[in-house]
């Protein structure tokens, strides 16, 4: 017989008029339900616990329980946990019943009372302390932090006293292990268990590939932590290294530290680079926007609440279904290039929105990328949605320091807005330069040099305004700088259970300003056990590209290239979608998987043809848990390659990146970060291997 029935049998022989718990935290589903119950009801915060209630979390899902005594109980998601007693503030007992999963306990002691967790296979009997216990199906784990715990076989025939730092096990028909000291995986669970805090937090790699949910998880620490939104917390981090910012390298010391209360949490990244004579860089300091810029992200819910909001990093952003916008991340060029991004939404009844900001600094300066989503319920899960995605000004991807509109790369002052052309090369502005050609001669014959001539002085007869610079190419006065894109979608769950899920759904799209249209249909959303599954079948016009706004849209958003005269000139993606001159359609396909947090996988093939000619996009990522290997604290690789005829071949857009880190003592660690992204500089069609841009981060990571 199920352990859950055994659960519901002992708890139906319980007196159910006893004290009552209550729902603290939490964060995404979970319900609850009492032995005279034929269905489960959803839970919220603030719901009332009592004797006899189980509570089931799911997928990505946490829950706070405040018994009256003060104890604490955390259920972890995919668990199941049942109340069969309750003790009074003062007196009384409380034991409960676990199921698999994992659970974190805060246990209050007095006089006269006890506090019992029985699992399927194991007892443990409290004496006030904090621990965890983990039920799989082959018995049972318990990790103690604090106090001291009698730790017992399912029968209580064998008993083991677990103290503060030390672990056991239970496996069925066996007697409890004799405790042992943790090791850095059992330190880092318990600290996670009870703060939900990652530790240090460094700048995440690309997003991974896999669509099953809006914002795909990552094995980057950012996004690790902002998923954990439930829990109240304080975590520190630091790194020390070097890293390239504006073509210099610094050496960094950053400080991370980051908070959260209830769904309010924030992150700061206190970074100070030194210049090669140990100064600190106060071009970093100087301003507001780098102050604003300090805040790596303040989120209060995630994505799914009635109501989120989020400041700072964006990751991995999904719009829909991902026909405009797919992987989209601010985050591709940091600590480079930060950008301070915000998104926000709320669901109310039947209707939904969302919607995503690129840059806030861009913003207020006649810029910015903006995207939203209206969802509506028609009838029971049948769901429709409208999305728009709109490029305020697509060549504010490109850099300009002094923000006076000229790119750094033909700008000849890049730090000092008041000028920007010196055609001699002399480091002297036009505007100021009396011999602004460099031959020897002043030609203050030419405006602004307007002044009667003067013998004195040798005057340039010959000079002509042609041989100047022209007024150099300004973000602000271009001419075709926006970009507008407009979508549609419809879905409906098929089969909706724990671990068997499948949505159908279809989606359109449009980019204005004579671009083109595309749809697929049908589109398949498929998760079985730890398995996602996903496909479409897509149809594409003339101007139309899909997951426009992807990953790389930050790098390749606007970029200079040669032209025939050996002049740089800056060109748009939306140049690129004007050049696609016939119809496509093919198919996509990916798959994702994380096994039990050992091996995490995704990748995601597209195939699309018109005739014999193929475009095709790759996307893949491999991570796995360094748990078994010595000093490993992290290892992951990732490669992503866009709209090539060849994989493998380099192309534009191509990204390809590693993370390994190293523990060299307890709480510290080295951190080699790779990054290369490749793109055609020179305009030739080709790409080389020098055609590219390295990130290399090596740090030294401290954990408090």
């Amino acid at each position: 017989m199920k352990i859950y029935t055994l659960l519901f049998i002992f708890l139906l022989t319980t007196n159910l008029f006893s004290q009552k718990a209550t729902v603290k935290f939490l964060v995404g589903k979970a319900d609850v339900k009492s032995a005279q119950q034929k269905t489960p009801r959803n839970l919220s915060i603030n719901d009332e616990i009592i004797k006899g209630n189980v509570i089931h979390t799911y997928d990505e899902s946490i829950c706070e329980i405040l018994f009256p005594d003060g104890s604490v109980t955390k259920i972890a998601s995919n668990s199941k946990l049942a109340i069969a007693d309750i003790k009074e503030s003062s007196k009384g007992n409380t034991s409960l019943l676990t199921g698999i999963g994992k659970f974190f306990f805060k246990i209050k002691k007095a006089v006269g009372q006890s506090f019992t967790v029985k699992t399927p296979t194991a007892v443990a009997s409290i004496r006030g302390t904090e621990f965890v216990i983990e039920n799989t199906s082959a018995g049972t784990n318990i990790f103690v932090q604090n106090g001291v715990v009698d730790f017992s076989d399912k029968n209580g025939a064998n008993t083991v006293q677990v103290k503060a730092g030390q672990k056991s096990t239970v496996k069925k028909g066996q007697r409890p292990s004799r405790p042992s000291s943790f090791n850095k995986n059992d330190r880092k669970l318990m600290s996670d268990a009870a703060t939900l805090s990652m530790g240090s937090k460094l700048a995440p790699p690309p997003p991974k590939a896999g669509m099953i949910t809006e914002e795909t998880a990552s094995s980057s620490p950012i996004t690790q932590a902002e998923q954990n939104t439930s829990e109240s917390g304080f975590s520190m981090g630091a790194a020390v290294g070097a890293v390239s910012v504006d073509g210099e390298i610094y050496s960094q010391i950053g400080i991370r530290p980051e908070f959260s209360f209830g769904k309010f949490g924030m992150m700061l990244d206190l970074s100070l680079y030194l210049d090669g004579e140990g100064n600190i860089a106060t071009q970093f300091w100087d301003s507001p926007e780098d102050i604003l810029e300090k805040i790596y992200y303040m989120r209060w819910g995630k994505q799914g609440d009635p109501f989120y909001a989020h400041v700072g990093a964006l990751d991995n952003y999904r719009l829909g279904y991902g026909i405009l916008m797919n992987r989209y991340a601010n985050t591709i060029q940091y600590p480079s290039v930060i950008r301070v991004g915000a998104k926000f939404g709320f669901k109310a009844g039947n209707l939904g929105m969302d919607v995503m900001i690129n840059n806030l600094n861009e913003s207020f300066d006649k810029g910015g990328l903006y995207a939203g989503r209206l969802s509506y319920d028609i009838i029971g899960d049948l769901q429709i949605g409208v999305s728009a995605v709109y490029d305020r000004n697509q060549y504010k991807g490109l850099r300009d320091k002094d923000g006076d509109g000229v790119p750094n790369e033909i700008d000849d002052f890049p730090d000092d807005p008041r000028y920007s052309v010196d055609t001699d090369g002399n480091g002297v502005p036009d505007q100021n330069d009396p011999d602004r050609d460099g031959n020897g001669y002043t030609d203050n014959l030419v405006p602004p040099y307007d002044s009667p001539p003067d013998s004195s002085i040798l005057n340039d007869r010959d000079f002509s305004l042609d041989k100047l610079k022209k007024a150099p190419f300004n973000t602000n006065q271009a001419s075709d700088k926006e970009q507008i894109a407009f979508a549609v979608d419809i879905s409906y769950p098929v089969i909706q259970y724990d671990y068997l899920n499948l949505i159908i759904y279809s989606q359109a799209a449009k980019f204005g300003y004579d671009g083109g249209y595309g749809f697929t249909v049908p589109g398949i959303l498929a998760k079985f056990l730890f398995v996602n599954l996903y496909g479409e079948y897509r149809i594409f016009g003339e101007k139309f590209l899909p997951e426009y706004f992807n990953t790389t849209y930050e790098v390749d958003r606007s970029v200079f290239i040669e032209d025939s005269t050996g002049q740089r000139v800056p060109h748009t993606k939306r140049d690129l979608l004007m050049g696609i001159n016939q119809t496509s359609q093919g198919y996509v396909v990916g798959a994702d998987f994380n096994l039990s947090k050992f091996l995490i996988f995704g990748t995601e093939f597209q195939d699309m043809f018109t005739g014999d000619t193929h475009l095709r996009t790759l996307r893949a990522n491999f991570d796995i848990n360094t748990t078994f290997i010595p000093k490993i604290n992290r290892a992951g690789a990732y490669y992503y390659q866009n709209h090539v005829k060849t994989l493998f071949e380099l192309s534009p857009g191509t990204i390809l990146g590693y993370q390994i880190e190293y523990e060299i003592a307890a709480g510290a660690a080295i951190l080699l970060d790779f990054r290369q992204t490749f793109w055609d500089k020179n305009g030739d069609g080709i790409v080389t291997s020098s055609e590219s841009d390295k990130t290399t981060i090596l740090q030294t990571v401290f954990r408090f």
